[in-house]
């Protein structure tokens, strides 16, 4: 796994692995006239915006506030075309970036997502679709598993991309390190208990990730499983982590407050990016 790696050395273990796709439910989108989950994001605006109008409901999730604002927005950009940077700087104000979060700006406005958006946690978002009450929104296998069990009736779909650009599915690892110090031998030996097939089987089973041990991905459970069979597939096909550069946290912090600031009607979405952008290549040097 590349995101457990820098430089070609090996500095973690993964401890939960998760693709994120859209996940939808089927019984908002029947009563609004949608056959089928959007494939672009211009359709996933006009279905959106049609469910909230019929049914009463947020038409898309979007995560506004604290941890995975910034990956919404990421999810979204990929699939516009555009790059957090490359080459060593920041390219969030190139068109396809810009154009992503001036689409999501749009879309808040128009009554497509969620109302109060700045508000939004990933964790309020997960309740609310497990309740009936979101459309669509883009989320691991967990969020499947807790709809299932409230006879949510879901659909699973890779995450939408704009005409011309390869759809790509994100995913996302968890990682376990040991640090130095005078519990380094007891650490180990936790790290080596925790990655025990048993152990592993029941951790992934009990909070819906993706095996990161082969013996447990061989179990049939995962691969006929509602839950777990769609995301394992979507494993053979294009993915994409967040980058595995030092200073990371700090690029996602400058992201995370550019589109906040835009959610909210503060800063226009150019400049809010303008200025994320001139901290992510900072972080970069």
């Amino acid at each position: 796994m590349a995101s457990i790696r820098y430089k070609n050395v090996q500095y973690s273990l993964p401890e939960a692995m998760s693709i994120r796709l859209m996940v939808y439910n089927k019984s908002l989108f029947s009563k609004a006239g949608i056959s089928g989950p959007p494939k672009t994001w211009s359709q996933l605006a006009t279905d959106a915006i049609k469910i909230h109008r019929i049914t009463g409901q947020s038409g898309y999730g979007l995560v506004g506030s604290q941890v995975e604002t910034s990956l919404d927005y990421w999810y979204t950009m990929w699939g516009f075309g555009g790059h957090i940077f490359r080459n060593g700087r920041g390219t969030l104000t190139s068109a396809p970036d810009l154009k992503a979060l001036e689409y999501l700006d749009n879309l808040i406005k128009s009554g497509g997502t969620e109302p109060n958006v700045t508000a939004s946690t990933r964790a309020g978002l997960e309740t609310q679709f497990s309740s009936g009450k979101v459309g669509m929104m883009i989320d691991g296998p967990w969020l499947v598993k807790e709809a299932l069990a409230n006879h949510i009736p879901v659909g699973v779909a890779s995450i939408p991309a704009q005409p011309g650009v390869s759809p790509l599915n994100p995913a996302i690892t968890d990682s376990m390190v040991m640090f130095k110090g005078p519990n380094e031998k007891a650490s180990w030996e936790f790290m080596k208990f925790m990655f025990t097939k048993p152990i592993r089987t029941t951790f992934d089973k009990t909070e819906g990730m993706l095996p990161t041990m082969k013996a447990v991905g061989a179990e049939s459970y995962f691969e006929k499983s509602p839950v777990f069979s769609p995301y394992l597939k979507a494993l053979s096909g294009p993915t994409r982590h967040e980058p595995v550069v030092p200073h990371f946290d700090a690029i996602s912090l400058a992201v995370t407050n550019a589109v906040e600031a835009a959610y909210s009607h503060v800063t226009p979405p150019q400049q809010a990016l303008s200025q994320a952008n001139a901290k992510v290549t900072a972080a970069l040097k």
